[in-house]
């Protein structure tokens, strides 16, 4: 929906009951999620499960089978079930993902006669792939991977290194009391370049600092960069100001966000020439769910048919720009708490 890294990164579009609850930004990569800010976002209700399909994408008609989304008790989401036509079923389980440090994504395969047949368990450390276990109950088989050259040290209390030799990459993450990041500092260094990066984080856990320093060793050319967020006494973005150091010298551009009644209404750059481009207009209906969003060269729409409790059952999203066009159809199904 949102292509911009900004948009999603900082979750201007991701807050709400069912995501704050769960850490959603923390990992939806996890399960293939493209657009984070379009799953849950617009959720109401005390819900125990929803279930979706997709009867239209990209203006032709697919048999996408039927994924289902369970949510506990305290309305964390704990469970993805997909469903085929033929029976075949395959659940994904999400755990201890309340913490940024240590997660694992359970797999569990079944066929058409409801027969579990395999299982894949991924374990993460900070978003990092550092174990990967799988069983095949069938054929007998069994596999524990440690991921090679991925070590994760503990150095204080607070401070882990993760080292990842086969990418020549080393990470320093500093955490609180929580396990909220408040500090990243990466260090990359390979035969053809090496590079710096540093990542501040605000009590909220979103960043508010980020600097770069990269060098070619191959034609020796150096580049730095800069960027601090903004954010109001509501706690939300304002500004990003990105200052960068490269062949040409240094140049500024900044990335402005506006709001109404809480709403994000618009998005824009304005670069140190004076030049201003990547605008984006947002327009939401009566119950604060996007409807459009319009930019120089693209127009997105949203149309919602919902239940009474506000939670849209039918999704026709139409996306157009110069180059080409296409149109999704999402239907839903809830199941509420009595």
């Amino acid at each position: 929906m949102i292509n911009s890294d900004e948009l999603k990164s900082t979750g201007i579009l991701t807050e709400g009951k069912y995501l704050k609850s769960n850490n959603y930004l923390k990992w939806f990569n996890y399960f293939g999620i493209s657009d984070p800010c379009f799953k849950f976002w617009s959720l109401r209700g005390d819900l125990k499960s929803f279930s979706e399909t997709i009867e239209l994408y990209d203006g032709k008609k697919i048999d996408s089978g039927i994924t289902n989304y369970l949510f506990n008790e305290d309305g964390q989401f704990i469970k993805q079930v997909g469903e085929q036509k033929e029976g075949r079923r395959t659940e994904i389980s999400y755990s201890n993902f309340q913490s940024s440090n240590h997660n694992s994504v359970t797999v569990e395969n079944f066929d058409n006669n409801g027969e579990k047949y395999g299982i894949e368990i991924r374990d993460f450390s900070f978003a990092k792939l550092v174990r990967f276990r799988t069983e095949y109950q069938k054929q007998g088989r069994k596999q524990d991977i440690k991921i090679k050259g991925i070590r994760v040290t503990q150095l204080r209390r607070n401070c882990f290194l993760i080292e990842d030799d086969k990418n020549s990459e080393k990470e320093k993450i500093f955490v609180d009391e929580e396990g909220s990041f408040t500090k990243k500092i990466r260090f990359y260094n390979t035969k053809y370049d090496e590079s710096k990066t540093i990542v501040k984080y605000t009590k909220n856990n979103r960043k508010s600092e980020l600097e770069i320093e990269f060098y070619n060793k191959d034609d020796k050319t150096k580049y730095s960069e800069k960027q601090t967020f903004n954010f109001d006494l509501r706690n939300r973005l304002t500004t990003t100001n990105v200052t960068f150091n490269n062949e040409d010298g240094d140049r500024f551009y900044n990335n402005v966000y506006k709001y109404e009644d809480d709403k994000l209404i618009s998005f824009h750059q304005e670069y140190d020439w004076g030049h201003i481009r990547k605008n984006l207009i947002f327009d939401y209906d009566e119950r604060n769910n996007l409807i459009q969003i319009k930019g120089d060269e693209f127009l997105d729409e949203f149309n919602y048919q919902y239940d009474e409790f506000g939670n849209w059952l039918k999704l026709e999203r139409n996306y157009s720009n110069r180059y080409n066009q296409f149109k999704h159809i999402l239907k839903r199904n809830y199941e509420y708490k009595k």
